[in-house]
């Protein structure tokens, strides 16, 4: 079989199995949209009915509203059951009173309702347990007037003349009530509608009808649907709907279509829904398709499209046979046209004379011919630059290799050990510097050789170390700080010490640079032990003064209780004045002498670390009144003034109560020591920030501004300097300092010479929840 007649064959086929797939997909598609269409046609209709609707009971709420606050409806809604009225006083009441009448007349001929009644209240018949309301007014739309009684319908004429005419019911309410009547469905003529009813202030009832104002059988030519209204029972209203009955449909889920028979057994889909008024279900809607109709308009369809399928296999098969002919021939004499060129003949011309597809074909062959022939040409082009190229590379792997021999020479020239890694951490190459720091493990160092593998093979043949603990941890630390950008400083075997410093390239790979510092090591060690002992030696320093304090204060304190013996007499009178003289000479000197002892401890168990504090809440203006009774009669007798400013209260401070009345007392001393007769010493106290700030100012000579930065140094004893001890060793300020940095506070002096000087404590008080509630108690 030839490759004409498979061509055809298989064209048939598919043009076959097209056609046969179409009109399967097409009936199958049919018979699955009608059941969606048919859903949707339901749906709408349903929902264009209910617009429709759905605004009965606010239009009638609306009205009867208006109704009930209308002043003329007054008098209707003033009647009681007593006033037992008549036929006669309601024609009065019309008659005399035009614009309740016109008000009627005005609300039965609105669009929005077709009749209405009026109740009134009515004594209770025999036998009735509740006095009820009976029919009086009513409204008929298709009579246009006021119906009065029941059955008596009135008209006006222009000069207010009324006439009375009788008429047969037709409005179907009720003679009596005794509730208001709930909303319903109903039928009047003309159509169905919506009845509610109103209650009265009086006890009667307001009964309003709308007639929907649709005709459902226009409504049913629209929609191309069945349409019908049905009761709260679930009876049948109006409408041409299949069944009457629907109540035991009604508890359908709303919008879901269920199938039912009509009593000639016709299948129909159905959707109903509750219609509310007045916030109750007034009734039913339902609407209805016919399930036998929409088949026969699927037989239609496809009968209609296996019609067209025929047709189309009959044109399928003539075109098929063109196509083939049309298609095959220029194919081949392509295919021979193509055999030619591949055998070398690319001058070979070919046919571009068709102006069809294959015309086109034929000139892409074409115009690839001719590339071709191009390409061939730049080819042997390209060969002779490629052969220029080549020289050039070749010089250019001469100046490589020159500039390579460059390299290793200065790279071997490095005094440092120099080894290189590539990205995946393996040993590339290193110069002779540092292959001879690792002489015993050369063999390690070939091209390959993770870093890792290194490290431990070194520390395997002691590199690190003859201690398998410390070479382990060696190893730890080193891979640790591989590639971390830190410095890593070891100790070979040998004792010598070894600085690491790693670079990573641009190419990840790592510059590994070893530098030999041990001189720098050595000089660490020597500058750590000189300065061991140097603190050594200032705590011989603080031990020998603690020791000499101590054993001075034994002696110090016998001569000051013997001379306090002999100044004051104790055993008796002294002969020689002088004797009494020299013991208080005796007593002042040995007291002096004590408090310097006494400064001395101080500083040394500063310095020794041993003085700790012990933290009370206490009030600060305790402190400072108990250190003004101490220097006041020192203050008085040297004719200076003292003033205490800004201590409102006890100022609760939380801090070690003996030190900072030592602070304050050594203050206030050398304030006192260099202000002279005729001056002014202030202590001032607050809290700011959570910090209680101690200020004490004087009117002495000052200190000179470059004495300032050592004031506060221990045994300093500067000539000239107002805060020098006149016959101490210059500690008071250092204890001062010292005591206060204790706290975690701050001392800072302000000093002007000629002017005084101003000392500034500050001490932290966040005094703890638990000694402030203390405090407070005691």
């Amino acid at each position: 079989m030839g490759t004409k007649q498979k061509l055809l064959i298989f064209t048939l086929v598919i043009v076959w199995l097209s056609v046969v797939a179409a009109m399967t997909g097409t009936s199958l598609l049919i018979e699955y949209q009608i059941d969606g269409q048919q859903q949707e046609r339901l749906t709408n209709a349903l929902a264009s009915i209910q617009r429709q609707i759905a605004d009965d009971g606010a239009v009638l709420d609306d009205l009867a509203e208006n109704f009930m606050s209308s002043a003329e409806t007054q008098a209707l809604r003033d009647f009681d059951a007593e006033a037992r009225v008549t036929y006669d006083d309601l024609v009065g009441l019309l008659q005399y009173y035009p614009e309740v009448r016109e008000y009627l007349l005005d609300l039965g001929g609105l669009p929005d309702v077709t009749n209405f009644a009026v109740y009134l209240p009515a004594p209770p018949a025999p036998g009735d347990a509740a006095a009820g309301a009976s029919l009086y007014l009513q409204y008929l739309a298709a009579q246009n007037g006021l119906v009065v009684g029941g059955d008596s319908l009135i008209g006006w004429s222009p000069r207010n003349y009324f006439k009375r005419s009788r008429i047969p019911r037709q409005a179907e309410f009720p003679p009596r009530l005794s509730a208001v009547p709930e909303a319903r469905f109903e039928h009047f003529s003309g159509g169905p509608g919506v009845t509610k009813g109103y209650a009265l202030e009086n006890g009667g009832y307001l009964v309003l009808q709308r007639r929907w104002d649709f005709i459902l059988a226009v409504e049913e030519k629209d929609l191309g649907t069945r349409i019908g209204i049905f009761g709260r029972d679930g009876h049948l209203i109006d409408g041409l709907f299949p069944v009457r009955d629907l109540s035991n449909r009604l508890a359908q889920p709303a919008g879901k279509p269920f199938a039912l028979r009509d009593d000639a057994g016709e299948e129909y889909r159905a959707l109903v829904a509750p219609v509310s008024v007045g916030g109750g279900v007034a009734g039913y809607v339902a609407v209805s398709l016919s399930r036998a109709g929409a088949q026969r308009n699927i037989g239609e369809m496809i009968r209609l499209a296996a019609g067209i399928g025929i047709a189309i296999m009959a044109v399928a098969v003539v075109f098929a046979l063109l196509f083939v002919r049309s298609f095959t021939q220029p194919i081949f004499q392509l295919v021979r046209d193509c055999r030619i060129i591949a055998g070398g003949n690319l001058d070979h011309a070919i046919d571009t004379s068709r102006s069809d597809e294959f015309g086109v074909l034929a000139r892409d062959f074409a115009n690839m011919q001719h590339a071709v022939k191009d390409q061939l040409a730049i080819i042997g082009q390209k060969n002779e630059e490629l052969e220029d190229h080549g020289r050039h590379l070749q010089e250019l792997v001469d100046r490589l290799q020159e500039t390579e021999s460059r390299l290793s020479s200065a790279f071997e020239s490095f005094s440092d050990g120099f080894a290189l890694f590539d990205a995946g951490d393996r040993f590339v190459v290193a110069n002779e510097a540092y292959l001879r720091a690792h002489e015993a493990a050369r063999e390690i160092f070939v091209s390959g050789t993770p870093f890792a593998e290194i490290v431990h093979r070194l520390a395997a043949i002691g590199f690190y170390g003859n201690e398998p603990e410390a070479a382990a941890n060696a190893v730890a630390i080193r891979l640790a700080h591989h590639r971390s950008g830190r410095p890593f400083e070891y100790r070979a075997g040998d004792g010598h010490w070894f600085e690491v410093n790693e670079y990573v390239t641009k190419g990840n790979s790592l510059a590994l640079v070893r530098t030999d510092i041990t001189r720098r090591k050595q000089a660490e060690e020597e500058r750590v032990a000189a300065l061991e002992a140097a603190e050594h030696a200032s705590r011989a320093k603080s031990e020998f003064l603690a020791t000499m304090s101590h054993e001075l204060r034994t002696p110090l304190n016998a001569i000051l209780g013997f001379s306090e013996i002999l100044a004051k007499q104790y055993f008796g009178a002294i002969g020689n004045g002088r004797y009494r003289e020299y013991a208080d000479d005796i007593h002042s000197s040995a007291s002096h002498l004590l408090d310097l002892v006494n400064d001395v401890l101080d500083v040394s168990a500063i310095e020794a670390g041993r003085l700790s504090l012990d933290r009370t809440v206490f009030p600060a203006g305790e402190i400072i009144d108990e250190c003004a009774q101490t220097i006041g009669e020192t203050l008085q007798s040297r004719g200076i003034g003292f003033s205490v400013e800004g201590l409102t209260g006890p100022m609760p401070l939380y801090a070690d109560r003996r030190a900072v009345k030592q602070v304050l007392l050594n203050l206030l001393s050398n304030a006192a020591k260099h202000t002279p007769a005729g001056g002014h010493i202030s202590v001032t106290a607050r809290n700011a920030r959570g910090r209680f700030v101690l200020e004490v100012a004087d009117s002495g000579a000052g200190i000179a501004p470059h004495r300032l930065a050592k004031i506060m140094e221990p045994f300093t004893q500067t000539t000239g300097d107002p805060y020098r001890a006149e016959k101490g060793w210059g500690l008071g300020l250092a204890i001062c300092k010292s005591l206060v940095d204790l706290h975690g506070g701050d001392i800072l002096i302000d000093s002007e010479l000629g002017r005084g000087t101003r000392v500034t404590v500050s001490l932290p008080n966040q005094t703890p929840l638990a000694a402030r509630a203390g405090f407070a108690r005691s």
